[in-house]
């Protein structure tokens, strides 16, 4: 039987499966920028609680990253370099419904997912470095 995995890299998982997803989309025959902006918010926001749960840390139940972000402990945001936290943070809402807002293009989905990545892996870099240490 396989063993189960620590919550944090389940979370880490969950996050890595958004990504895949929204690369699907934007790939697949109809690109729906809408679904891909918010699959790569999602991916950020799980990776990013994935460490408060790898610490044995609570978290606020937000989408807001650099809300999410600030409250990590000093050393971990030093490290991170995370980029474009409030641009991903927008689609955590504006993606959903619809609003007073232009809707996100085919360059935003792009955008969100690249950011998404390089996000992801400064996060998987960190927990792996905490875990060597």
């Amino acid at each position: 039987m396989k063993e189960k995995s620590p919550e944090w890299q389940t979370w880490l998982n969950y996050a890595e499966e958004d990504l895949k997803s929204a690369e699907v989309l934007l790939n697949s025959e109809n690109v729906f920028p809408r679904n891909i902006c918010y699959l790569s918010q999602q991916a950020v926001e799980k990776a990013l609680k994935s460490i408060f749960i790898f610490l044995n840390l609570s978290f606020h139940k937000t989408h807001d990253l650099d809300f999410l972000l600030e409250r990590l402990p000093l050393d971990w945001k030093q490290n991170l370099n995370l980029i474009h936290l409030s641009d991903l943070t927008e689609w955590a809402v504006e993606a959903r419904y619809p609003g007073d807002y232009s809707p996100p293009s085919e360059k935003d989905a792009l955008d969100s997912i690249n950011s998404a990545k390089l996000n992801i892996q400064a996060i998987k870099t960190e927990i792996n470095r905490y875990i060597s240490k």
